[in-house]
């Protein structure tokens, strides 16, 4: 069984019509279906909701909040010390803070695949070894940018990697 880590670019999708919507919710339900462990950090749940309500009071988006289906379907895991401690040395010096938390959550909790819409976090993913989908996205022609409601801002890329060990993968 393959375990599958969303982060909020990905989260975002499954509540609002933005380009490659349809295929993400798809490719969810298809991962629902056959099984597949899916899976965020408290993380991606609170950011997905503090969006949601930024889109609503600002007239992008009706209510009501309860409606929310971003992490239907989804384990939800806690952000615990070994997160954050991998979460201070993982990704290059660029990746932001709340990025590398959701990096390291899913490095911790052994995800085979990080399921994003972000160039910088899927660098960084690729960078420790995971597989990354966006579904929807020619990976190949267009990388991993796609239009969303909320753009990040952008920051400086091509910085090196810390070359640290990885923890190591847990056997549960």
């Amino acid at each position: 069984m393959t375990r599958y880590y969303f982060d909020t670019s990905a989260l975002l999708k499954r509540d609002l019509q933005e380009d490659h919507s349809a295929a993400l919710i798809q490719f969810v339900d298809q991962l629902i279906e056959s099984g597949h462990e899916l899976f965020t950090s408290v993380l991606g749940s609170i950011e997905t909701e503090r969006a949601r309500r930024r889109l609503v009071a600002a007239g992008v988006l009706e209510g009501p909040l309860q409606d929310s289906v971003a992490i239907d379907g989804l384990a939800v895991v806690p952000i615990d010390d070994r997160t954050a401690k991998t979460a201070r040395w993982i990704g290059p010096e660029s990746l932001r803070s709340l990025d590398a938390i959701h990096l390291a959550s899913a490095v911790v909790n052994d995800a085979d695949v990080f399921v994003t819409y972000d160039d910088r976090l899927g660098e960084a993913a690729r960078a420790v070894e995971l597989k990354i989908e966006a579904p929807g996205l020619d990976q190949v022609d267009e990388g991993l940018t796609a239009k969303t409601t909320l753009n990040a801002l952008a920051m400086p890329t091509g910085a090196g990697f810390i070359d640290l060990p990885l923890p190591p993968r847990s056997m549960d």
